[in-house]
């Protein structure tokens, strides 16, 4: 996390950084070991406001797929086994589609 971070609400939020025609704001959670980074990348500006392309990581997506479940969280696909490791897809309350991934 950037040293120019902000807390906001309950997260601390970066400055936007700008490194050449790219720029990104991050996130982090107080405490937590992970953060989110939000950038549209170039030629998909025409996007902003209606994709969400992320990804989140997890050590072991079938644990964490039926922990979610068990929550009541709605997923497109079970996981899936992929020459790179394994994932799952979900939706969020906002109809966005999320992929948890992870090496298993």
């Amino acid at each position: 996390m950037s040293r120019s971070a902000q807390k906001e609400g309950g997260y601390f939020v970066s400055v936007p950084t700008i490194f050449g025609p790219q720029r990104w704001i991050e996130l982090a959670i107080p405490g937590a070991e992970t953060g989110i980074v939000l950038f549209t990348p170039p030629g998909h500006e025409g996007w902003i406001g209606t994709l969400l392309n992320a990804s989140l990581f997890c050590n072991d997506v079938h644990t964490t797929y039926e922990e979610l479940v068990a929550r009541g969280v709605e997923f497109t696909s079970p996981p899936q086994r992929e020459s790179w490791g394994t994932s799952a897809t979900l939706k969020d309350c906002e109809g966005n589609l999320l992929l948890i991934a992870g090496a298993s």
